[in-house]
């Protein structure tokens, strides 16, 4: 006993901490799901909005809402987000109802996160066709924002140890911001504090994206310049 004592006299425990089933489930479909709905609300944004410079038809469009540019976007994109965000709250509850994945904290919060992560992507949407003005590259800009989003939002190698040009291109990605509530609330059980970050970086998309394109998306629906292009 004594020799065993000096031999190793802190002995280690190793036990997984927030997944202890080892469960593919919990780790990689959670992540998965709202990767794939992130493609699916960007290019349906950029696809809305794009159209109407590609087919001409932006002037018309922003007289119908009276001249006013947020009129236009919020019944441009109204039933959209209706659309994603039942889609997004579906999500949530086959997740954990039907699929049985845990949840050890604040479900409030990762519902109210759902419900941000969708008009964030969408604001991406926006600025994407108002400063790119033209749907080909909006689409394409949406396509390598969205593709490797996955690898950079920390689920499969930690964003602290990347590279400091990819830790900011993944905050630049609504999608590494809703996964950490996701992660921190279901699996880890964080207090809500520690969620607070990921949700005001969320509103920020929300909040700061469209006010910042709004003056250039009516410019380039009142240009002829930009109408018309593939």
């Amino acid at each position: 006993g004594v020799a065993m004592a000096r031999i190793e006299p802190i002995r280690m425990e190793r036990h997984t901490l927030f997944n202890p089933e080892l469960s593919y489930l919990s780790y990689l479909l959670a992540a998965l799901l709202p990767t794939m709905l992130q493609v699916f609300i960007l290019v349906a944004a950029v696809q809305a909005l794009g159209s109407e410079l590609k087919d001409g038809t932006a002037a018309d469009w922003l007289a119908t809402a009276g001249g006013r540019t947020w009129k236009a976007l919020t019944g441009k994109l109204l039933l959209t987000t209706v659309h994603f965000s039942l889609m997004g709250l579906a999500m949530v509850a086959v997740l954990f109802r039907e699929l049985g994945l845990p949840l050890a904290g604040s479900f409030g919060a990762i519902i109210g996160a759902t419900l941000l992560f969708v008009l964030a992507v969408e604001a991406v949407g926006i600025a994407l066709v108002a400063w790119l003005a033209n749907l080909r590259f909006a689409t394409s800009a949406a396509a390598f924002l969205s593709g490797p989003a996955f690898a950079f939002s920390g689920i499969t190698f930690p964003v602290a140890a990347m590279p400091l040009a990819v830790q900011t291109w993944s905050a630049l990605i609504p999608l590494t911001h809703y996964l950490r509530v996701m992660v921190d609330q279901a699996m880890r059980g964080a207090p809500l504090a520690v969620s607070s970050l990921p949700l005001a970086a969320l509103a920020a998309f929300v909040l700061l994206l469209p006010v910042a394109s709004l003056g250039r998306l009516r410019r380039v629906a009142t240009d002829e310049r930009f109408w018309g292009r593939l």
